[in-house]
């Protein structure tokens, strides 16, 4: 396990590069303008609102240098899950926008958000580890990739069951919408319950809700979709500020 830690790096530039140099090339087509290309469903936020990608990459890549120089306990425990997440994650974005088939892309983006659960769970056991800045980094990276991984799983539930009933972007949209409500509303509870205590969860959760909100108010016409997810993502935020997560068991205090 001590090997992985070097595979951080590597693993944050491959997730760079597949997802950003094919379309600096003109290869393939961005999973953005594949999923408008006949419509746009509204539980899709704009494409401006994936730009937390580059967070999640920076904050990815700092760690990643961070255990090139440091094999600390934290190193240790988080470079499986974050080694695994970073590949599968660019296989995920490779196929995407290469292939673009919307089963395959359910089915392919389902291992890399176990295993971002995975990061978040156990840097959550290690929670009060000394470390200064680099917790926090952890922290980050960890909650933003299993909060937007949440997201990016429940966008994909309705674009998958339109594929495989042959229908528009536009189609059954309240089930489509209620689909991504009940994914993240259940990621939330059991992520809270049982996988970890940070915030950062939530800040891509709402971030991507907030996103569904101005895809309705904007371009949808739904703008009650819009107003909903709005009072969804506000009762998420109501219910972490007065309820107390349990997250995993910690290890060291």
């Amino acid at each position: 396990m001590t090997l992985l830690r070097y595979f951080i790096l590597p693993a944050a530039f491959l997730q760079w590069l597949a997802g950003y140099v094919p379309r600096a090339l003109g290869l393939g087509e961005s999973i953005g303008d594949r999923t408008i290309a006949d419509g746009i469903p509204p539980e899709l936020p704009p494409s401006y609102f994936f730009a937390i990608w580059g967070i999640i990459f920076l904050t990815y890549s700092v760690f990643g240098v961070y255990a090139l120089i440091r094999n600390d306990e934290l190193v240790r425990r988080l470079a499986p899950p974050l080694v695994a997440v970073g590949l599968l994650n660019a296989i995920w974005i490779l196929s995407a926008e290469f292939i673009g088939n919307p089963v395959l892309d359910l089915v392919l983006i389902v291992p890399p958000a176990i295993a971002a659960w995975a990061a978040a769970y156990q840097f959550d056991r290690l929670r009060n580890l000394a470390g200064g800045w680099i917790l926090w980094i952890a922290d980050i990276v960890t909650g933003l990739l299993a909060g937007w991984l949440t997201v990016a799983t429940a966008i994909s539930v309705p674009r998958a069951g339109r594929y495989i009933l042959n229908q528009g972007p536009t189609d059954s949209e309240w089930i489509a919408f209620w689909s991504v409500i009940a994914v993240v509303s259940l990621g939330n509870y059991v992520f809270k319950r049982r996988i970890s205590r940070t915030w950062w969860f939530y800040a891509a959760a709402c971030w991507g809700l907030l996103g569904i909100v101005v895809n309705n108010w904007t371009r949808t016409g739904f703008g009650y979709f819009g107003w909903i997810a709005l009072v969804f993502g506000a009762w998420l935020l109501y219910r972490r500020l007065t309820r107390s997560a349990n997250g995993a068991m910690p290890q060291i205090s």
